[in-house]
């Protein structure tokens, strides 16, 4: 049976999310309503912001290895599709050959996220 739904993983840190945009919500009303910034909530503040930009990196760096991995399939695919190709009977490849184009062309189009998401796990901060 087909399941769309998330995995329990993707659930919990889903739920996570969520509640810590909660509690953001509620810190930013109460100092919006005036209550005073200490150092301790600063510090956890930074604290939290260091955590989350550790996730990030790693996260980017994960999504460029992905697409790394889906360049070398599309590679893969295309070099299979060529092969077929040029083993076709005569008049019988430009199936094979249009499709090794669109694997060539996913290929590009992967390297290119690989290169984004490779950027971002670099320099962060833009």
């Amino acid at each position: 049976m087909d399941d769309d739904r998330p995995d329990s993983g993707s659930q919990d840190a889903q739920g996570k999310a969520a509640a810590r945009l909660e509690q953001l919500k509620r810190r930013r009303q109460r100092l919006a309503d005036g209550e005073p910034a200490t150092a301790e909530t600063a510090a956890a503040a930074a604290a939290h912001a260091r955590e989350s930009m550790t996730r990030a990196v790693a996260a980017h760096a994960s999504a460029a290895q992905r697409h790394d991995d889906a360049v070398l399939a599309h590679e893969r695919a295309a070099s299979i599709h060529a092969m077929a190709a040029e083993r076709s009977a005569p008049g019988r490849g430009l199936v094979h050959r249009e499709s090794a184009e669109v694997h060539l062309n996913a290929a590009d189009d992967e390297h290119n996220a690989a290169v984004d998401a490779r950027d971002l796990a670099e320099n962060p901060e833009h």
